[in-house]
């Protein structure tokens, strides 16, 4: 497994570059008006001084003309094609753990964050697929991946963020030929392999960001990564991950869904939009320093893949109307130090 290599600076999940900022919308099914309107004409007869033969023909001549204008299908007009966003999102967080695991208290508010940036920029609401906690089976990740598979793209935009435990075991229990393999915990218990991870995240079409934060996670890359598909992960393959119930996220989900993303304190340039690379520099940066003191070690947050552009998630806004000089500065988000928090590993 490749080892992270360290962020210097900033690098999302939609480039830059004008083809994919705005993302090329799926055309519906065409409908079409069955209805049609004929015109009919009552036919008069005029008191003229015609044989009663010529009167015979004119009303057959009449009644052919009115059969063939029922006869006429109706002709269907077709409405213009209706796009609809390209965007999608697997969201997963999972604070809920069957048997002995021990529970969680941030992973549901992860999920609750990043679903409520994303509906900010532009995700439809019935594309993007949430489990939490119950929800969240083996079984219900493997539908939700596979559907994601289905209707995505090669203009498709696709998030996918797993929040939970995630364990590191030896003995090639994938047959990978790796020494140790990550997994991903469901809520019953099992267990999704780093191998098979890797296998749905390749079948995704188009652009991709895909996230775990948990344990070990920096090694649920098993080579998806490509220029159109970005990982990232909440700590190093060999450290651990924390979990902040006092905020109601997991250290990483804190910093990087709620604050960087949210809350748009990651903003550098102040250009009122935030970068994925922007956001995982802000959390990278952040997230050694709040668990230096923790006694299994601090996390070092990972990124891998893309094409050294920075991705966005929507296009860029407008320019703001001209201020009046009189009209105080706007200052930057609070640089307030971190609520006091209890730490637990994921």
């Amino acid at each position: 497994m490749a080892t992270p290599a360290e962020v210097n600076s900033p690098q999302v999940v939609y480039p830059a570059s004008p083809k994919v900022v705005m993302p090329a919308g799926v055309h519906r099914p065409r409908k079409t008006d069955s209805l049609s309107t004929l015109i009919w004409s009552r036919v008069c007869e005029h008191n003229c001084q015609q044989s009663r033969g010529f009167n015979t023909v004119r009303r057959a001549v009449f009644f052919f003309i009115a059969v063939s204008i029922l006869m006429i299908p109706a002709a269907a007009t077709a409405a213009p094609p209706v796009k609809t966003s390209d965007k999608w999102a697997v969201l997963i967080g999972i604070n809920q753990y069957a048997g002995r695991t021990a529970d969680l208290g941030g992973s549901v508010g992860d999920v609750q964050d990043l679903q409520a940036f994303l509906l900010r920029n532009g995700w439809a609401a019935d594309h993007i697929w949430v489990l939490t906690d119950k929800a969240a089976t083996l079984g219900g990740i493997r539908d939700a991946f596979s559907w994601l598979s289905q209707v995505t793209g090669p203009n498709s935009h696709s998030v996918v963020s797993f929040s939970g435990h995630v364990r590191a075991l030896g003995s090639d229990r994938d047959k990978d030929k790796e020494k140790v393999d990550e997994f991903l915990v469901t809520t019953e218990g099992k267990l999704m392999s780093d191998r098979e991870f890797t296998q749905w995240m390749s079948g995704v079409d188009g652009w991709l960001w895909a996230n775990v934060t948990g344990c070990h996670s920096g090694g649920m890359d098993d080579g998806f990564t490509t220029a159109k598909k970005v990982f990232s992960a909440s700590s190093q393959e060999s450290e651990k991950s924390y979990d902040n119930p006092t905020a109601g996220n997991s250290v990483f989900g804190m910093l990087m869904f709620d604050q960087a993303l949210h809350d748009g304190y990651a903003d550098y340039n102040r250009d009122r939009r935030v970068s994925l690379q922007e956001a995982f520099h802000y959390a990278h940066v952040a997230a050694p320093e709040i668990t230096s003191d923790q006694r299994k070690g601090p996390q070092h947050p990972a990124i891998w893949g893309g094409d050294n552009t920075d991705w966005f998630f929507s296009p860029p806004p407008p320019p703001p109307p001209p201020k009046k000089q009189s009209q105080p500065q706007p200052q930057g988000p609070p640089q307030e130090d971190p609520d006091p928090m209890c730490l637990i590993c994921l």
